[in-house]
This record gives C-alpha cells, sequence and structure tokens, in this order.
C-alpha cells in the first residue's frame, strides 16, 4: 500500500479493486536486490520498507496534525475559523519591491525551488487551476475540496475591487482516493520521490523516463531547433480551447441537457444557471485542454444531469492526451517533455534548471561512452543519471544551504562533511520521506522571489523583462529568439528580492496573472496550505525545538520584535492559534544564518533525513554501487558555476560564487577558470584489456591530435591538460554548435548519430 507501506492482503486487494482504487492505492515492487542502484520509481530505497521512496506516498510528520471537525482545516483553540490567511499575511508583510543588493541573485531562490519540487509536489494549484476555477462561486460553497481564502473589506491593496475571494483547493489526501478509511486522520499524497533524484527530469515510473529516455549511448531526448538543444516538444498532439471555444463547448452541453427527457429536463432549470455561471465566470481560463474542462464540468454537476450530459462530457476529451501542459497564453505552441512536465514546464527559470540538468546528463553520458566504449547504453545512462543526482545534491547541501544556514552549523549538525571521506551514518530506521512541516515550513523563501525577468545582452548589460506572471506555465518563450540566453544570464546576473517582510506585487497580488486568476497572493496560500495540511501552530514547534513554549503573546519576544508580536497578538486570539508559517515569518535571524530558530530546526531534522534516510546518498561508501574515493573527490569538485558553464546558453563569464550577486571578490570569470570535476576517474580499464577493443577508434583523444582543444571535456573545469592526457574538448559542445572543432570522423558519426 502506498499509503501505510505495507503489503496488501488479499482482502484488501479485492475491496480496492470493487473502488476502482488498486491503481492509484498499490504500488508494484519487483524483488530489491543489493547490487542495484536507485530505481526511477523510488522502490527498494528501504529494505524494512520497499515502498518509502516512492512517488505518491504520504508526508512524515513531526507532530501528530490539528485539523478541525470532519477533517475540516485547522481552526483556532476554541473550534472557531482562524483569521483569513490574506488578512495574517498583509498584516505580517507589506507589499513592494526591494533587491538584494548584497549577496543572493536570482539563481539561488530559483535552485531552492528546484531542489525543492523535486522532492515535493501537491495538487493544489493545478487543481483549482484546472478543476475548482469555481471555488469563489456559489457552487464551489457544496464542495468539501474548496476552502477559499477571504479577502477582507478593508484588504490594503484589492479594497479598490470587487475580489472578496481567492481560490483555493484542498490537496487531495488519501481519503480523497480511496486509498485509507475516513476513520483516520487525513494525510496528502506527495506525487514527487521524496529524495533528491532528479524526478523532475526522468520521472517517477517507467513509463515516464520512456518518454525521456533516447536508449542510445545512455542519452535523454533532445531536439535541435534554432541552433541550441532542448527536450522534446509535446504540444502538437495537444487540443487547447480558448474563451470561445469553451463558450461553444458549454452551449454544445446545454443543447445535450436540452434534448434529454422530461424527467431529467425538469431538473435541469435548477442546475442550469449554476453551470452557465460557472462557465462563464471562467471564459478569461484560456488554453485548457477539453478534458481539464470536462472534468471540471464532471465536478459542478452534482444531480441526475450528470447522467444525461455524462455522453457529452466524455466526448469532450476526444482527441486530446494527459493533462500534462496546463499552459497560460492562447497562443503558447511549446511544453517540454520532461519527466515530470507539469513540474518541469511552470516557470522560465526552473525550466532552464531542468533543461541544464538534462543536458549535463548527456554531456556526461557522451563522456562516459566515449571514455569507456565497451559500455552499454543502459549502463551508460544509469551511471550518468548516478553522477547527475550527486551533482545537484553536493550543489544543493555543499554549496547552496550554508549561505543560507552557515557552513560550521551545517558541519556541527551532521549535515555536511568537511572530509572528503565516505559518509556511512546510514540509518535503516529513518524512513525517507518530506516532513509536512518542511514543506510548508519552506515556503518561507517564497521572499527572496522578485516580481521581474531580466534579461541581459550577450555583453551582460541589462536588455528588458518580463513581468513574473506573464510567464507561468509558458515555456515557449524560452524559443523565441535569443530569450533563452538572455533569460539565462539573467539567473545569474539579477539580485534576489530581499530576505524581508516585503513581498513583490507579482507575487502577493498577481501569482497566476490575470489570465488565471483575478488576484493570487501566494504566502496567504502558503499559510492557507499548512492549514489545509493540518499544521500545528507555530508554538507547538517552538516547543518541539527546545523553545519555551509561549503563555502570552509577550513570550514571543525572545524570538520576535516587538512589533511582530503586536501584529499576531492582534491577529490571533491565543498564542497557540499563531500559523507554522506565520510565526517563522515574525522570527528574527540566528546569528551568522539567514533564518529564525525554529525554521533552521524543522530545516535540519529534513536535511538529516534526506542525508541518513536515503540509501543511495550519493557520500556512502559502503554500497555496491557506491561512488570511489576518488570519484567522490571529483563529485565534491562540483558547483554551480561550471554547471553553467557547461550547460547554459550564452553563458562566457560567471561568477565563482554562482548564487551570490556579482560584487567585488565575486567578479565573473570566464568559464576556463572555473574548476569542476574530473571525469576520467570513471575510466573503466577492462574497456582496453582486449586488443580488440576498437581503441583506435573510441580511446580517449589525445593531446598531439592537432584537431582538438587543449583542455578537457573529461576535466569539464577548462583546466589545462597536460600532455598525454585524455584530452577532447573543453565544456560541451552539442549545446553550442558555435563552438564545435574538427572531430576524428568516426567519433564524430558516433556523436551526430547520438544527438
Amino acid at each position: 500500500m502506498r499509503y501505510s507501506g505495507k503489503k496488501v492482503e488479499v482482502s484488501q486487494a479485492k475491496e480496492l479493486l470493487l473502488r476502482n482504487a488498486t491503481e492509484k492505492c498499490t504500488i508494484k515492487i519487483k524483488p530489491c536486490t543489493p547490487h542495484e542502484g536507485s530505481r526511477i520509481d523510488g522502490t527498494c530505497n528501504n529494505y524494512n520498507y520497499p515502498t518509502r521512496g516512492s512517488a505518491r506516498g504520504p508526508y512524515l510528520r513531526l507532530l501528530k496534525p490539528d485539523y478541525g471537525n470532519n477533517h475540516g482545516i485547522r481552526m483556532n483553540r476554541h473550534g472557531e475559523p482562524l483569521p483569513s490567511a490574506r488578512k495574517v499575511r498583509t498584516e505580517l508583510q507589506t507589499t513592494g519591491r526591494v533587491e538584494d543588493r548584497h549577496k543572493y541573485n536570482a539563481a539561488a531562490i530559483h535552485m531552492l525551488k528546484f531542489v525543492h519540487r523535486d522532492i515535493s509536489i501537491m495538487n493544489g494549484p493545478l487543481d483549482y487551476l484546472r478543476h475548482r476555477q469555481y471555488c469563489c462561486t456559489e457552487i464551489g460553497q457544496s464542495d468539501p475540496r474548496c476552502i477559499p481564502i477571504n479577502v477582507p473589506e478593508d484588504d490594503p491593496y484589492l479594497k479598490v475591487t470587487n475580489i472578496r475571494c481567492l481560490n483555493f483547493s484542498r490537496a487531495e489526501t488519501f481519503q480523497d482516493a480511496n486509498c485509507s478509511p475516513d476513520i483516520i486522520l487525513p494525510e496528502q499524497i506527495n506525487f514527487q520521490t521524496p529524495v533528491i533524484d532528479l524526478s523532475t527530469i526522468y520521472g517517477v515510473d517507467e513509463e515516464a523516463l520512456h518518454g525521456v529516455r533516447k536508449y542510445e549511448y545512455g542519452l535523454l531526448i533532445m531536439e535541435k531547433r534554432q541552433n541550441r538543444y532542448v527536450p522534446k516538444n509535446i504540444t502538437r498532439n495537444q487540443l487547447n480551447l480558448t474563451s470561445n471555444n469553451l463558450l461553444d463547448t458549454k452551449n454544445n452541453l446545454v443543447s445535450k441537457i436540452d434534448t434529454a427527457d422530461d424527467t431529467i429536463r425538469n431538473t435541469a432549470p435548477n442546475m442550469l444557471p449554476n453551470l452557465t455561471q460557472n462557465i462563464n465566470t471562467n471564459q478569461d481560463v484560456i488554453n485548457m485542454t477539453a478534458d481539464m474542462l470536462a472534468e471540471m464540468l464532471a465536478n459542478i454537476a452534482t444531480n441526475p444531469v450528470v447522467n444525461t450530459s455524462s455522453d457529452a462530457i466524455s466526448n469532450l476529451g476526444t482527441n486530446t492526451t494527459e493533462n500534462i501542459c496546463f499552459q497560460n497564453n492562447d497562443t503558447e505552441t511549446i511544453c517540454y517533455q520532461f519527466g515530470f512536465p507539469e513540474v518541469g514546464n511552470f516557470d522560465l527559470r526552473t525550466t532552464a534548471l531542468t533543461i541544464f540538468f538534462m543536458r549535463e546528463h548527456n554531456r556526461i553520458a557522451r563522456a562516459l561512452h566515449h571514455m569507456n566504449p565497451c559500455w552499454r547504453d543502459d549502463r551508460l545512462f544509469k551511471v550518468a543519471r548516478q553522477i547527475n543526482i550527486a551533482t545537484v545534491s553536493n550543489i544543493f547541501m555543499y554549496e547552496l544551504l550554508p549561505a543560507f544556514l552557515g557552513l560550521r552549523n551545517m558541519i556541527n549538525y551532521e549535515l555536511i562533511s568537511e572530509q572528503v571521506e565516505h559518509v556511512s551514518a546510514y540509518a535503516a530506521d529513518a524512513i525517507p520521506l518530506v516532513y509536512a512541516e518542511y514543506e510548508i515550513a519552506n515556503r518561507f523563501f517564497h521572499t527572496l522571489l522578485d516580481g521581474r525577468i531580466k534579461m541581459f545582452k550577450e555583453d551582460y548589460r541589462y536588455k528588458d523583462e518580463y513581468p513574473y506572471s506573464d510567464t507561468l506555465f509558458r515555456s515557449g518563450i524560452l524559443e523565441k529568439g535569443k530569450i533563452l540566453e538572455e533569460i539565462t544570464r539573467g539567473i545569474f546576473q539579477q539580485n534576489a528580492a530581499k530576505l524581508d517582510n516585503i513581498q513583490d506585487p507579482e507575487i502577493s497580488e498577481n501569482f497566476f496573472g490575470k489570465h488565471l486568476q483575478k488576484a493570487h497572493d501566494l504566502a496567504a496560500i502558503d499559510i492557507q496550505r499548512g492549514r489545509d495540511m493540518g499544521v500545528r501552530g507555530y508554538n507547538d514547534y517552538r516547543h518541539m525545538c527546545g523553545i519555551k513554549p509561549a503563555q502570552k503573546f509577550e513570550d514571543f519576544f525572545d524570538t520576535m520584535e516587538v512589533e511582530k508580536v503586536e501584529a499576531l497578538k492582534k491577529l490571533y486570539d491565543e498564542v497557540d492559534d499563531v500559523d507554522l508559517l506565520a510565526g517563522i515569518m515574525c522570527e528574527n535571524n540566528i546569528q551568522g544564518m539567514d533564518v529564525g530558530p525554529t525554521l533552521f530546526c524543522i530545516m535540519t531534522k529534513q536535511l538529516q533525513l534526506f542525508r541518513f534516510s536515503d540509501r543511495f546518498w550519493f557520500e556512502r561508501g559502503d554500497q555496491m554501487h557506491s561512488f570511489s574515493l576518488g570519484q567522490l573527490h571529483e563529485i565534491r569538485k562540483t558547483n554551480m558555476a561550471r554547471l553553467a558553464c557547461d550547460n547554459a546558453d550564452g553563458i562566457k563569464y560567471v561568477q565563482p560564487q554562482a548564487f551570490m550577486n556579482v560584487k567585488p571578490g565575486n567578479m565573473p570569470v570566464p568559464c576556463n577558470h572555473i574548476e569542476g570535476a574530473d571525469l576520467t576517474k570513471w575510466r573503466d580499464d577492462s574497456c582496453y584489456r582486449n586488443k580488440h577493443s576498437h581503441e583506435a577508434t573510441h580511446g580517449p583523444m589525445r593531446h598531439k591530435d592537432k584537431h582538438y582543444r587543449k583542455t578537457s571535456m573529461f576535466y569539464g573545469n577548462g583546466r589545462h591538460a597536460t600532455k598525454g592526457s585524455s584530452n577532447f574538448f573543453d565544456n560541451v559542445w552539442y549545446n553550442k554548435p558555435s563552438e564545435i572543432y574538427n572531430f576524428h570522423e568516426s567519433t564524430r558519426d558516433i556523436f551526430e548519430n547520438a544527438s
């Protein structure tokens, strides 16, 4: 069972079959073997609980959840509704635009988001965008999944509008999926694998992997368009609905109902006004696929009319593909084939990072193939994936997080090691899952989001910008002219928003853009999601983290400024009512960190879990598939600057500390000054023991071959190679055609056929 992690009994299997819930609730697991590496689906990470580590599993809890009556969202201590999440946000955070001119750039926040989406995804946002646009209408009042956010009459920004509600629907739980009984507390479904494994790229099952894997030379599928290599476009068979199409579909459905028999027609008038109202209010929702609309209509139709219109509804989905390309513009023509397209195509910068890591996989696979010609496709793919996952893990844990949490603090709490040796502190009783509290607390970093997507010319001068809300679900922007190159430079050149109590208006008022939502406050949504998940109050987590629990609001002075405490006192009736995220937003930072004590505590518990519960963590040395000490030493050299130089379009110069702003001491340098991993540590000597191993055509290129660059692809770092070493070319040629040099013809044929 996905929910319990236990083997399904015969009686359970029969019950699930009757409910048509077998596929959603269970997962088939092949026998676990010690010699294999990490599986795409995440199973067998823990021998005791082989389903743990797979997608569609539960979240862990640091504390027992706190739900309202009948499993409703969290209430206050008296069982009454908590203050509007929108009001909490506007009281604790103002709206404005303040850049971080001293520390972080845009790469920092987008790498945080990239990794977070790799380990945790709920279906809440896509649910209310695809299926429940009506939560703020009369129809939404009868839908238990709708819990919209009230907008107060005196709202400082929306009071001049008629908007008094922000759309929101509950994340799917195992009860919603008919996988667990209603008598137990709800647990939300995590649709991602809960370990760092680049599942956004590779997918969470073999079917998803099949869509991105080329099955040649260990490569992923990339297409050459406009002189650059990008993932496959999967929109060509997708049917999109403009607002006019949506209206036509509504009229078609109404006409079907009008032709029904007298009994149904007599009940229809009571239903049609609501149905018509719902469709009309959503004319601004463009580019919904037909089957998205069909599901939305099916959710609305709650009386016998649905029986009459069921054929019409099902027929709306004809000639459509899966609902994986939600698009924000009726002219959008691009949706990239990632292992998890819904995640990878969300916003331009995390999409760009996803493309970088796909290219990095292919760069590694090509190097391994050239170096080890006896390796077959499957081995090349698995080793390239293993190195790629280790690269993102090392960058996240050893380069990005120390900036926020402090290097010495992370060492002291055993989150990272100051030694190069293997780390073998695996805990078999630690379950590889994501804490629900971490999912919510980590959203504190959304304040780093700047509402502008800046673009920079080839000479690194500012060119133009997009409003953030105009870029969500619009991957096609990246293929217009030189925008991919210009946005890529902006990732490293643009300052992040300051880590403070000010939210950019694009994030706090208009996050999804006018096409999808009239107003959308990301921080308010984050607070509401914590209530939806039943995450307990801030005071309980203070206690859990060793901070004296507050008896009165003034007791918060040990971690907060006076004005923050006064704001909380104005919002909440009692100290125990304060939402976890609201409390974290108010905390003072620990000295030497950019987070407060409660957030640091929760992050520490999750990061320890990443490191010690993942049987395939890259630093382990006691597994059959572990990196050798020499290979681990090279993995520790990986860094964001080198990744950008090797894979990011338009990057010829980059600051060595790539997550930090350009300033004295961190000025951009040529890419050949950035050190990286030496992939020759993966050379397999057995490929050269046989005299018939084709070493003459496939073996490492020599420095004496005048057609090849004097720096090494295998180093990937621009260091000058010595005579007689395994030289080929620097950086990556497949995404930089202008830098391709003459190759030995036999090698050129191999690489061109594998592109």
